[in-house]
């Protein structure tokens, strides 16, 4: 019962205040699209309880307002985070997921449906 609990305590806080996100990046002379799952906070607490209970992605980029961000960029752990918090999430927070997760996935392939630049 606590890891679900832990879970929509983290879905909870990813809702109002994290994001998934992405952009393109340059990988072995390639332009490609990378999918990020981020949270921002002042109180570094919450970040490294919500580190805690993801178990995966890293804490920094301290910005001049104090603000600390949780992030991760790795394919597998933004869709273990997507799929462990889903059942909390709205379907707009779920639909934003699984769209980075796509364009990352198209991108490696070839086959980019969008302009991300």
């Amino acid at each position: 019962m606590k890891i679900q609990f832990d879970d929509a305590w983290a879905a909870g806080l990813f809702e109002g205040e994290g994001c998934f996100t992405g952009g393109s990046v340059h990988l072995s002379g390639n332009k490609t699209f990378r999918a990020t799952a981020a949270l921002a906070q002042k109180d570094t607490w919450v970040l490294d309880r919500f580190l805690e209970v993801v178990g995966f992605g890293h804490i920094g980029s301290v910005c001049k307002d104090g603000t600390s961000r949780w992030q991760t960029s790795k394919y597998g752990e933004v869709a273990l985070l997507l799929e462990r918090l889903r059942p909390w999430l709205s379907p707009r927070r779920v639909a934003r997921g699984e769209e980075v997760l796509r364009l990352q996935a198209e991108s490696r392939n070839g086959r980019a449906t969008r302009n991300y630049a």
